[in-house]
């Protein structure tokens, strides 16, 4: 499941506490990088393990942000992805465009439940959602493809006017190494299949889900990470040029010694590092990072807020010569209910609303995703069922009406 994974009171005991290119560019660019990063790709072990953890589960501001106008009449080439109506202008420069990223269950949910609940999304003043398109589920088998669940979610998303953002990884065991490294060409075979199937639908394509972490990569290596953007961000280049490649995905962590998890920003540092030099322009266009910072605000000044440390984030970003790339915040918010790691309605109300504030005053972010719109369960003492702004059985919690008034 999208969602964190170690509470921030633990990061805390542990330290002690482009713009977007014109699809000339972007399509040149794929040839090149192909060649230059080629033996970078083809150094990544094939192989089996055992268990894949993880499948349990931007762009420039404003008017520049890359997808908005796509709803547009074409041939589709699944059922379902009929033309929606068409999304309100975007926001004007500078501001931040405001999403839901509601995890692996989306995927599962009854069908009226999902209608009602992105017209209600939508309703709020939402533009965007954050959907897994999970390669271990869709091609379980080599080369046989199931993408009913992502036709249903992605269709539906389209008819709601909102724009998808899917999360492509998750590798099948007959494509992840014994080391738990996945397969480079092979994701970039599916990311292909992929962006063949969805390119009409889905507005931008983050590659993986919290990579600095053991759940989602079981040993963080951000090097083998590189060489998986440097193998299928030209492919989308090529055959989806108009939508936006995100990379990152990055949680909140620390510099375990034990290698389990890895910083954002050390885990950046030695992402670009792996690239070539001078960086490739156009590779992709946003870095994503999930800025949880619970029980603490947004704003806060602990040293192990995350969202207080993007600006710690971007300049790692500049110092690598990346610029030109926007800062997307993938996954935000706090769990209320029961157990130690849950805030109070009212935090969470305030955390979320003072998330949209500081997003849209950092120049350099350009989307904020909540994570969640509707809690995954009832149980009060499981955090990671108790995200959202409404409980499982629809109620609202207070936070859906700050938000109201906030996105207003």
């Amino acid at each position: 499941m999208t969602h964190p994974h170690d509470d921030v009171r633990e990061h805390a005991a542990d330290h002690g506490r482009r713009g977007p290119l014109r699809a000339a560019v972007r399509l040149a660019l794929a040839a090149t990088l192909v060649a230059a990063l080629g033996a970078l790709v083809l150094g990544v072990p094939g192989g089996e393990r055992g268990h894949h953890r993880g499948v349990e589960t931007g762009a420039a501001p404003g008017a520049a942000l890359k997808g908005l106008p796509r709803l547009t009449s074409r041939t589709y080439p699944w059922p379902g992805a009929a033309p929606a109506p068409q999304p309100p202008a975007a926001p004007a420069r500078g501001a931040t465009d405001i999403g839901f990223s509601p995890g692996f269950d989306i995927l599962y949910q009854p069908e009226a439940e999902l209608h009602r609940d992105l017209a209600a999304m939508r309703a709020l003043g939402m533009r965007r959602l954050r959907v897994d398109l999970s390669w271990a589920f869709v091609e379980r088998q080599r080369g046989r493809y199931d993408w009913s669940a992502n036709d249903r979610v992605f269709g539906a998303a389209r008819a709601a006017g909102l724009q998808v953002l899917a999360v492509v990884g998750y590798a099948p065991s007959w494509a992840t190494s014994s080391a738990g490294t996945p397969d480079a060409a092979g994701f970039a075979d599916f990311v292909s299949a992929a962006a063949r199937r969805y390119g009409p639908t889905v507005a931008a394509w983050e590659i993986w889900n919290e990579p600095n972490l053991e759940r989602f990569w079981d040993a963080p290596d951000p090097e083998g990470y590189a060489r998986l953007v440097a193998a299928a961000a030209p492919r989308l280049a090529a055959l989806d040029p108009a939508a936006a490649v995100v990379v990152g995905s990055l949680a909140p962590a620390v510099d375990a010694r034990d290698g389990s998890q890895i910083s954002p920003e050390t885990f950046l540092r030695r992402f670009y590092a792996a690239l070539p030099r001078p960086l490739p322009r156009g590779l992709f266009d946003a870095v994503s990072v999930h800025p949880y910072s619970y029980p603490a605000l947004p704003a806060g000044d602990e040293e192990w807020n995350t969202f207080a440390r993007l600006p710690e984030i971007r300049e790692v970003m500049v110092q690598a010569g990346d610029s030109r790339s926007r800062v997307w915040l993938t996954e935000y918010g706090a769990p209320t209910g029961t157990s130690d790691r849950a805030v109070s309605t009212g935090l969470q109300s305030r955390m979320l609303v003072e998330a949209v504030r500081e997003a849209r005053r950092l120049p350099f972010v350009s989307a904020l995703y909540l994570y969640s719109y509707r809690d995954a369960g009832s149980s009060p003492g499981d955090p990671e069922a108790n995200f959202g702004v409404v409980r499982a059985d629809g109620g609202a919690k207070p936070a859906l009406a700050a938000l109201r008034r906030a996105l207003r």
